[in-house]
């Protein structure tokens, strides 16, 4: 029998190593798990199935993807950093760093702006969430359920609105922002876009039509602040009378011409397509089945580990065990 200042004279870690070889025994739960192997064996089997319930209940599934690179016409991007950068140093301070338009390509697809575009164009907000919208009428059909309720419920207890309300522009760039995998090549620095759906052709349009509409959305963000910027620059031309500042702002003034015009390229503007839409079946019934089987076999064995919590007249597997 080790005394209390014995171990306490040890070191640290050789207490805990002494403690924890003397509370928990692997033996012990290896003999456990083997007493109720049934129950461990029917939570493996019961979780496979469910996993290929799954996979059945979720139908076939198809990836669109795109190859993209940085377009021509946004190659020089960032000129609005740059032109604030060039009137900061004119008022004595400095300015940020540019920022590319392929760079502003990529966070603007999961953005309102990009969805309020798309439904404006394509009535993508109804699409997307056809199962509640009423393609005719506009009209969203309510959401029953158990789902629904339990949302509703916890939204309650939050001090929320109901979710089970219609459909917004906020829940359609969600829906993108989520939905629409952006991929980067380390060593090329190509980017891919993903997207997945049951409907082959409606993945490969949905994600050529949301590409095709951030270059617009880019286009007109940079189109409206060169024209504020042209506009503001020519007025300070006309007001100034410093000989170097004049011919600074006169340099900032065709900078954001030259960049207005290009706004008015018919071409793609922040993103080009390299390849693409191309679009291939996925087959997610293995992965599906062995994670649904994993799960369950980790349940398993927590109820093997820990029925000796549960009172015994609630231990209904006891026999089952007994008689393993």
């Amino acid at each position: 029998m080790t005394s209390l200042d014995e171990v306490e004279a040890r070191a640290p870690t050789a207490a805990i190593r002494e403690f924890l070889r003397n509370s928990i025994s692997i033996s012990d739960i290896t003999q456990q798990l083997w007493s109720g192997r049934l129950i461990v064996v029917a939570a493996l089997v019961l979780g496979l199935i469910y996993g290929l319930y799954d996979a059945h209940r979720a139908g076939p599934q198809f990836q669109a993807n795109i190859e993209i690179l940085p377009a021509e016409t946004g190659d020089g991007g960032g000129g609005g950093a740059g032109a604030i950068g060039m009137l900061a140093s004119l008022a004595g301070g400095s300015g940020g760093g540019p920022i590319s338009k392929f760079t502003q390509f990529q966070f603007a697809i999961g953005s309102v702006g990009v969805a309020q575009m798309l439904d404006k164009k394509y009535d993508m907000l109804c699409i997307i969430y056809r199962g509640l919208c009423d393609p005719k009428t506009h009209n969203w059909r309510p959401r029953t359920g158990i789902d629904a309720a339990f949302n509703a419920f916890l939204a309650r207890v939050a001090g929320l609105p109901n979710p089970n309300g219609a459909m917004t522009l906020a829940d359609l760039a969600q829906h993108n922002a989520n939905g629409i995998v952006i991929t980067k090549d380390k060593t090329s620095g190509l980017v891919t876009l993903s997207y997945q759906n049951k409907d082959p052709q409606f993945a490969g349009d949905y994600l050529r039509k949301v590409l095709d509409t951030t270059n617009e959305y880019v286009r007109e963000q940079d189109r409206a602040t060169a024209r504020n910027m042209v506009d503001y620059v020519a007025h300070r031309i006309a007001t100034n009378t410093n000989v170097e500042q004049r011919q600074a702002l006169d340099q900032l003034l065709l900078q954001q011409e030259r960049r207005q015009m290009m706004t008015e390229v018919n071409a793609p503007y922040a993103a080009t397509i390299l390849d693409g839409p191309i679009v291939l079946p996925l087959n997610n019934v293995l992965r599906s089945t062995l994670l649904s089987g994993f799960f369950f076999l980790l349940v398993g064995m927590a109820i093997v580990l820990f029925r000796g919590l549960v009172p015994a007249r609630f231990r209904f597997w006891s026999r089952i065990c007994t008689r393993s």
